[in-house]
């Protein structure tokens, strides 16, 4: 625990994001909420039905990506000034450093989170579903511990990736574009074909949106059905965890044994 606490204690003091008010306004609210807009402003040019359902999922969604990119950012500056070398080292799986790594991009996806979900709120003052707007709302809410976790996992995986290979962002950039069409932010899921739904379905995310959409009961599933569906994204979550950590298992044995992968 203790290096966990000191691994936040060094990520937070490393954060630019509170360097200024106007760095922490862009960063947590100006340029995630931008990325709402337009991702709704998208979906009714597609004629999609219910602009503020992809409202929520994009805020669920960007927080689940916000966590993981911010693992994958430490990890890639801790791998490029030798730190890492020393940790994986003296452990090959420390979970006190993961901890602590994931603790500060958790942090701010959780502030930014809330505030996508005040700017869908102002969107929804515009929407004539009240009800059903009102459900999403609390319903993303809720559902945003589980993205933080998914957001944790996914990062994991994609530092470990990232570790392994010679450029440390490519589990981070391949995310960034596959999690919005494969979590169904603009289009649900269930209106891809078959074999597409299927490929998705091995992606965390793509669950927490189906959740939200029965939390917010645009789509016919019951309570024990959302818990399913939680239950069974955070099993996927955890099982591409342990696919990044055994990644990194590799390319820490491969750091002892005097072979490294050159930075780009």
């Amino acid at each position: 625990m203790r290096r966990a606490l000191s691994t936040a204690s060094i990520g937070w003091s490393s954060s630019i994001t509170f360097a200024t008010i106007g760095t922490a306004i862009t960063t947590l609210v100006l340029v995630p909420g931008l990325n709402v807009l337009f991702t709704v402003l998208l979906g009714a040019d597609l004629a999609a039905n219910d602009t503020v359902r992809i409202g929520c999922a994009t805020a669920l969604i960007a927080t689940l990506s916000s966590v993981a990119a911010g693992i994958v950012a430490r990890v890639a500056t801790d791998r490029w000034i030798g730190v890492f070398e020393y940790v994986c080292t003296a452990r090959p799986v420390d979970a006190g450093y993961w901890l602590g790594a994931a603790a500060v991009p958790a942090l701010l996806a959780s502030v930014t989170g809330l505030s996508n979900v005040g700017i869908v709120w102002l969107l929804s003052l515009t929407s004539s579903a009240a009800g059903a707007s009102s459900g999403l709302l609390v319903g993303t809410i809720l559902l945003m511990p589980v993205a933080i976790l998914g957001g944790v996992c996914l990062g994991i995986f994609a530092a470990g990736l990232g570790l392994y290979l010679s450029d440390p962002y490519t589990g981070s950039n391949v995310l960034s574009i596959v999690l919005p069409v494969s979590a169904g932010v603009i289009v649900p899921v269930s209106t891809y074909p078959a074999w597409l739904a299927w490929v998705c379905s091995w992606v965390p995310g793509s669950r927490l949106v189906q959740a939200l959409d029965t939390s917010g009961g645009t789509a016919s599933s019951t309570t024990p059905d959302l818990f399913v569906l939680l239950a069974a994204d955070t099993a996927l979550g955890m099982l591409y965890a342990a696919i990044g950590l055994g990644l990194t298992f590799l390319a820490a044995r491969r750091i002892r044994a005097g072979a490294r992968a050159s930075l780009l």
